[in-house]
């Protein structure tokens, strides 16, 4: 995936190791996952599969990680913690520097 604006990325929701993304009308989840000592990221494409807010996940990619999930992705560009104030610039490096994105 290439991110042409920065400015057209929307981040929907944050969790411990989920963050939910849309970009150029379609939606992503990054989902931070581990077992015994590996730990990886892995980028699906969500594909709604009904009115209801069902969906299907389109594995994208997946990287090796070390580090509490959301930190490595997420900044906060204000003081306080609100979607409106995440710095997508340092998403967007993020996702590069793990090769999620070109």
């Amino acid at each position: 995936m290439k991110i042409e604006s920065i400015q057209d990325i929307k981040i929907t929701k944050v969790e411990s190791f989920k963050v939910f993304f849309d970009y150029e009308g379609k939606k992503f989840l990054m989902h931070g996952s581990g077992l015994d000592f590996e730990e990886w990221v892995t980028l699906y494409e969500r594909i709604e599969t009904d009115k209801s807010g069902q969906y299907e996940l389109k594995f994208v990619s997946r990287a090796d990680y070390k580090q509490y999930f959301a930190s490595d992705f997420i900044k906060y560009a204000g003081k306080g913690k609100v979607y409106s104030q995440i710095d997508k610039e340092y998403f967007v490096q993020q996702l590069k520097e793990w090769k999620f994105v070109s």
